[in-house]
């Protein structure tokens, strides 16, 4: 941010929120109170880090995506149900922090799941 000196920051979750993953060498299901807390700290941590650089932090949800396994089917972390739960972090973060959510799963998402097209437009591949 230094070299840049932006004004802002827009910040989006994704894959890495979602996924199933290892803390302290234990294997966690996402959503769990224990990878709410670290995803939570760490999106705390980068609004004061933009903060410390008088830039202004923005959240944007994230919007339904979709990542297909071998197989073709659906990867656990791309679960809609895991998209809104990291949806509602966000909007929680936002809330505590004082930081703006812009809601761009409202906007891609119009649905309620995965698109990749509005108004016959291609917005993601």
């Amino acid at each position: 941010m230094r070299s840049e000196q932006p004004d802002v920051l827009a910040m989006f979750g994704g894959v890495w929120e979602t996924a199933d993953r290892r803390i302290d060498g234990t294997w966690y299901r996402y959503p769990a109170p224990t990878l709410d807390q670290a995803i939570t700290a760490g999106w705390i941590r980068m609004i004061d880090t933009a903060r410390a650089e008088s830039v202004q932090p923005v959240i944007l949800t994230t919007p339904y995506f979709r990542r297909e396994a071998l197989d073709g089917s659906r990867t656990p972390d791309t679960e809609p149900d895991r998209i809104r739960h990291l949806n509602d972090l966000l909007r929680t973060v936002g809330a505590q922090t004082g930081t703006p959510v812009i809601e761009t799963n409202a906007f891609l998402s119009k649905d309620g799941g995965f698109t990749a097209s509005l108004d016959g437009r291609r917005v993601r591949a």
